[in-house]
């Protein structure tokens, strides 16, 4: 049994057999094989993945912040050089009185660097840090300033789903009952007798964990397990001997099983095709909706007894309270949910089915094999589905790229190596509470509470900072534009000598007052952000 969960985003133990692929970096909880190496460093999928997040490392272009603030520089400067060239011109041919060449100069270059945005980056930089400092509050903690701004433009959030839409914890889900059962508590009891606490695997630890309090007391205070075989690859079925507690040796004794669906099924059903196809029929059901199934039996000591379908139980990783409200949150926010998960299809369109997501998922048919699809098919099959399944790390990081050519805003949220390539390719790279040192080291965002509702609020916030920096920008064009008209006007037409000191001190005053636009209250933008001045 190994888990491959940090790797692959599957929940369950993976079982491995001779001949099987066992993955660097998954980690061997049950049982022992001799292995041979075949693959190492970068041929691996952990190494795959550390070469993607190499890649990814350096943006290709740089973000829509920079971008701005660079371009708002250079055309203002240019701005103030073509004015201070006006002015020099004018006084170099008809000089104030009592001045010198050495004035002029000195004058216009004062001008020209008064009207210049200097103060730009010292005054962004102050927004953004106050508006991280409010997003820490929220249990957000931003490791690069500049994703604030992205935030409040992100369109599309991808996710992926164990660990983060859901809770990565087996839990038990809807029973089916034999004939003759009564109730589900009935069903939980023989399972819970057929487990076993000490070393309890994952479906074992289900039982304990998520069946009804008083049926696991009830098993563990009223009835004395004689004899426990455990769970093994050939029988595929745990047996237990069990009594009741206190009732001596003539008290009854009797069996319980669980294990594989299809063993416990043939184990009851071996002699009545019609009771078989029923029970085959409910687990091809299960198995359709991508839940884990497990079935449950009993038999008495009797001599000439036979073993007695007490009915299946489903197991299924659940999401977490509050993810689908974030989804329903967040669409109202137009911003677009997709998961993206490296679980079986069947799994996650069950899981988008209980989330409200939409059920178009795609499966790991696109990737490879005679369904492998092209770039330019991959482009429209982002914008129309709902998520992926059955996807590898570099899978992942391809839809965040289609994404971004699509023009959107990506997000990307994970926890495990294999989503830390997406989420530095991302804009916004989002690392859940709980995630691995490789997702946080990826990730622009690292969330310290469990669930999505902090990115709700967090959104929200960003765009309040978005519109302060906004608010700031427009203000900076108008301040810098007024200094030129002005100082132009001043000296060419009114022909009045303005000090340089009072030049300096004008502009250091504007920006001093203008860092207060970083507390600014604004309201929450109901759309994503973007700059549209050039």
């Amino acid at each position: 049994k190994v888990d491959e969960s940090s790797l692959t985003g599957e929940a369950l133990l993976a079982t491995k057999h001779p001949g099987d692929t066992a993955l660097s970096g998954s980690v061997v909880k049950q049982g022992e094989l001799e292995a041979q190496v075949t693959a190492i460093g970068a041929e691996t999928m952990f190494g795959k993945s550390m070469a993607l997040l190499g890649g990814a490392g350096a943006r290709e272009v740089p973000g829509r912040l920079q971008t701005l603030t660079a371009r708002l520089q250079i055309i203002i400067l240019l701005c103030g050089v073509v004015v201070g060239l006006v002015i020099f011109l004018v006084l170099l041919f008809a000089p104030l009185a009592g001045t010198s060449f050495g004035d002029t100069v000195r004058m216009v270059f004062v001008i020209i660097v008064a009207g210049a945005p200097v103060t730009l980056p010292v005054v962004v930089a102050t927004i953004l840090a106050v508006g991280a400092k409010e997003l820490a509050r929220e249990k957000a903690v931003v490791t690069r300033l500049s994703a604030i701004e992205e935030l409040a433009g992100m369109d599309v959030l991808c996710s992926d789903k164990t660990g983060t839409l859901t809770l990565n914890q087996l839990q038990l889900d809807e029973p089916w009952l034999a004939k003759g059962v009564s109730s589900a508590e009935e069903l939980y009891f023989v399972a819970v007798l057929a487990a076993r606490r000490e070393g309890a695997e994952a479906i074992d630890q289900a039982l304990f964990g998520s069946a009804p309090q008083q049926i696991v007391e009830r098993a563990e205070n009223e009835m004395e397990v004689l004899k426990f075989v455990p769970f093994n690859p050939t029988d595929k079925k745990t047996l237990a001997t069990v009594r009741k507690r206190g009732g001596g040796e003539g008290e009854e004794v009797w069996y319980a099983s669980k294990g594989s669906p299809d063993v416990i099924n043939k184990l009851c059903h071996a002699s009545n095709p019609e009771k078989l196809s029923e029970v085959e029929a409910r687990m091809v059901e299960f198995a359709a909706r991508g839940l884990r199934t497990l079935g449950v039996a009993r038999k008495s000591d009797e001599p000439g007894a036979h073993w007695t379908m007490v009915g299946l139980i489903s197991l299924f990783d659940p999401p977490r309270h509050d993810t689908a409200d974030v989804i329903q949150a967040a669409n109202s926010l137009f911003v677009d949910v997709k998961m993206i998960t490296g679980d079986q299809q069947a799994i996650a369109i069950e899981t988008c089915s209980r989330l409200g997501l939409g059920t178009a998922i795609m499966g790991p048919e696109i990737w490879r094999g005679a369904g492998q699809i092209g770039e330019g098919e991959l482009a429209k099959v982002v914008e129309d589905v709902n998520g992926f399944a059955g996807v590898y790390p570099e899978h992942k990081y391809a839809v965040v790229e289609q994404l971004q050519k699509n023009k959107h805003v990506v997000g990307m949220t994970g926890d495990g190596v294999n989503d830390a390539p997406a989420l530095k390719k991302a804009e916004v790279g989002i690392a859940v509470a709980g995630a691995t040192e490789a997702a946080k080291g990826a990730a622009d965002i690292i969330l310290s509470e469990p669930g999505l509702g902090t990115i709700v609020i967090a959104i929200k916030r960003a765009r309040k900072t978005f519109l302060r920096l906004n608010f700031y920008v427009v203000y900076r064009i108008f301040a810098s534009a007024y200094n030129y008209a002005f100082f132009l006007l001043l000296n060419v037409a009114l022909r009045f000598r303005f000090p340089a000191w009072g030049i300096v001190l004008i502009s250091l005053l504007k920006d001093i007052v203008i860092l207060a636009t970083s507390k600014d209250k604004v309201p929450v933008a109901d759309k994503p952000q973007a700059w549209n001045m050039f």
